[in-house]
């Protein structure tokens, strides 16, 4: 007599969760220098430490609105001010130090991915400084020149750092496209294997 349908239930099929399968691109198809670039680049600063430090550069020029004695007022300004200082130069060493990592961290990237990061023009800063200078030494001529030397430097220095942001943005879009590229085969990958786990039972 033929056998009729088994009644017993199907094989259970284990589906594997987002944070199973972050961890198995990370483990598999990224290398290590593309982990420690996300991982540097998850890791800049906030802007809190300029924040508060402009609000206490304000707080000073609010406090006349309160009081008319000068003299009272004048080591609370210094303290404020010091303390804006302390948290604007504080924020400024610690963005600086990240840079360098993430700049370090792009370097290899470039070396071991094959992924290419454009040369910075430098003659926008060569220009800024050229602009301050003559500003500076055409003032004894006439005073008009040394702040629009300083103007016209100031916009020089901008257009440099529009630049580099705009090859980081690049960089970052690249960076991103490969990792995009390896979760993609990853999840193919895992499709696969649970498809030959399913034909093996």
């Amino acid at each position: 007599m033929a056998n009729g349908p088994s009644s017993e239930p199907p094989g259970s099929v284990i589906i594997l969760t987002g944070e199973g399968r972050d961890q198995n691109e990370e483990g598999v198809n990224l290398s290590e220098p593309v982990k420690n670039y996300l991982r540097i680049r998850s890791e800049k600063p906030d802007n809190r430490g300029n924040i508060l430090g402009g609000v206490f550069f304000i707080i000073p020029a609010l406090i006349p609105i309160f009081t008319n004695d000068v003299f009272e007022i004048i080591p609370i300004c210094c303290l404020f001010y010091l303390v804006s200082a302390t948290l604007i130069v504080n924020h400024g060493i610690v963005m600086r130090n990240w840079t360098e990592r993430m700049n370090q961290a792009r370097k290899t990237i470039e070396t071991t991915e094959k992924i290419p990061c454009p040369t910075l023009p430098q003659w926008p800063q060569i220009a800024g400084a050229v602009s301050m200078i003559a500003g500076l030494i055409a003032s004894d001529y006439d005073g008009i020149f040394l702040p629009l030397g300083i103007i016209v430097g100031c916009g020089f220095f901008a257009y440099s750092s529009w630049v580099v942001i705009q090859k980081n943005k690049g960089f970052d879009q690249a960076v991103n496209t490969l990792v995009n590229e390896s979760n993609h085969q990853s999840e193919s990958n895992i499709a696969l294997s649970s498809l030959n786990d399913l034909n093996s039972r």
